[in-house]
């Protein structure tokens, strides 16, 4: 239970870093006066926010979505142990 929880934290604060990183940057085109034409004028207003919040965001989605997946695999896992274990406690069908 405390992977899934810490598995959904760690998503939705990359989720929110990523895209409050990226609004900040919309935000500030309006004052990026000049700007490369391949790359255009988000990507300068982009560059004068930063990275770093970018890469802890990507960095905790990553973290999140493993926590999450090793939380469904323990699932599955247990499940089909206890059917297993059913099974092995089941009587035999007639007389023995």
């Amino acid at each position: 239970m405390k992977l899934l929880v810490i598995g959904c934290g760690c998503c939705t604060l990359g989720v929110l870093l990523y895209a409050v990183n990226w609004l900040g940057a919309a935000i500030n085109v309006a004052q990026v006066t000049e700007w490369d034409s391949s790359k255009g004028r988000l990507h300068a207003a982009y560059s004068l926010v930063g990275r770093q919040p970018l890469t802890i965001g990507v960095i905790l989605l990553v973290i999140g979505a493993v926590l999450l997946v090793h939380y469904a695999f323990s699932l599955l896992n247990a499940r089909s142990e206890a059917r297993t274990a059913s099974q092995w406690e089941q009587p035999a069908d007639g007389p023995v």
